[in-house]
């Protein structure tokens, strides 16, 4: 049996040995497509924004953290 190589010319001509890298590579492309499904994917979800400072002072009254005079006015401190 002379040449056919190692193992008597499996894997398609890329050799035993060179197998491993097939199989890393297949593994990275694997992973690198999961992880930008995945990213694709999570850009319709939860937004990670931030709240603007009225949101914030609302969220503040209707928490009872301060009083309906500090409410308007921090309220009209923010529209000028």
């Amino acid at each position: 049996m002379m040449g056919y190589g190692w193992l008597g010319g499996c894997c398609f001509g890329i050799g035993f040995m060179n197998m491993w890298i097939v199989g890393l590579v297949f593994i990275v492309i694997t992973f690198g497509l999961v992880y930008f499904l995945l990213k694709l994917l999570s850009r319709g979800g939860i937004s990670h924004k931030m709240p603007t400072a009225r949101e914030t002072l609302n969220v503040r009254f209707a928490k009872g953290e301060i009083s309906k005079k500090e409410f308007e006015q921090m309220k009209k401190d923010l529209e000028n």
